[in-house]
């Protein structure tokens, strides 16, 4: 199963300086080879990573996601940033929702909503509130978690 960072968080804290920051994001791919990451982009005057606002021009860090490309997860948080991100195809995994219970991501995983899970191969589950040992049980199937505290799972 593939554990995800949720914007770059390892142990569950909030710190709005280290979410989606650009040096946390390479820190994890680098030093936890068995991790994920999903990140927050925004559109300004180019993509910026954040979840409220844009906050950090991505502009060097392109080489990081295409190099990363399997493990991180690009959500959209803005029609123009998800229109910039149209144009990479399937090359690298976005996807765009809101108040979605579940959506599609450009490579045809299920990102799933908190309490909306399904059982499939694609499926990816944010947030879950089970136990490593009680999602194994409930959803035996699924692809991934997307979690604020993946060091549990590891």
């Amino acid at each position: 199963m593939l554990i995800i960072s949720h914007r770059g968080r390892l142990n569950g804290a909030y710190d709005p300086n280290s979410d989606n920051f650009p040096g946390r994001i390479y820190y994890i791919l680098e030093h936890y080879p068995n991790l994920g990451i999903e990140i927050d982009v925004r559109y300004g005057d180019g993509l910026y990573l954040g979840h409220d606002e844009p906050k950090y021009k991505v502009g060097n860090l392109w080489d990081i996601l295409f190099k990363y490309k399997d493990k991180i997860f690009i959500h959209a948080k803005d029609f123009d940033a998800a229109k910039c991100l149209s144009y990479f195809g399937k090359e690298l995994n976005w996807f765009v929702h809101d108040n979605s219970f579940m959506t599609f991501t450009s490579k045809g995983d299920i990102w799933c909503y908190p309490n909306h899970e399904i059982d499939d191969s694609r499926a990816i589950l944010m947030n879950p509130q089970e136990t490593t040992e009680n999602i194994y049980l409930y959803w035996p199937n699924i692809k991934g978690i997307c979690t604020d505290n993946p060091l549990l799972y590891l």
